[in-house]
């Protein structure tokens, strides 16, 4: 049986960052763009297993909330609400996180994320005050 673990999410953050950069670079807007998102999918499953005790059953509305996509409520389901709050006050944070947010799994099979979007998600996330590095100083 697979155990996934707060050390392979995070790992896979950046495996999946890197992923992005690489189909950035190589003009490959659609992967480009879903891989990105999965790294910050990743990243906040990072915070969420990292506050899983092994010793309880968690309850049905908390693992509802951890096995989906929706960026804000995988925020929720990691307890980072508060911090969250908090750095949506900051008008840069929050112009990238209008982007992020409107990141869907489902677009993993439309094909038709242009350029502009595919560079605007991997900006918004890679930013020095972008999501990714928010959500990463959570980690510990």
């Amino acid at each position: 049986m697979l155990v996934v673990t707060a050390t392979t999410l995070r790992a896979l953050s950046y495996e999946r960052q890197k992923d992005a950069e690489i189909l950035m670079q190589a003009q490959r807007w659609h992967a480009g763009y879903y891989l990105t998102g999965y790294a910050i999918e990743t990243a906040i499953k990072a915070c969420i297993a990292k506050n899983v005790q092994a010793q309880t059953y968690p309850n049905k509305e908390f693992t509802n909330e951890a096995y989906q996509h929706k960026f804000r409520k995988l925020i929720v389901a990691a307890g980072l609400t508060v911090d969250f709050d908090k750095a949506y006050k900051d008008a840069e944070f929050f112009t990238f996180w209008l982007i992020i947010d409107k990141w869907d799994v489902e677009r993993r099979y439309d094909g038709s994320v242009t350029q502009g979007q595919a560079e605007a998600l991997y900006e918004a996330a890679t930013h020095p005050k972008g999501f990714l590095p928010w959500i990463r100083n959570r980690w510990q």
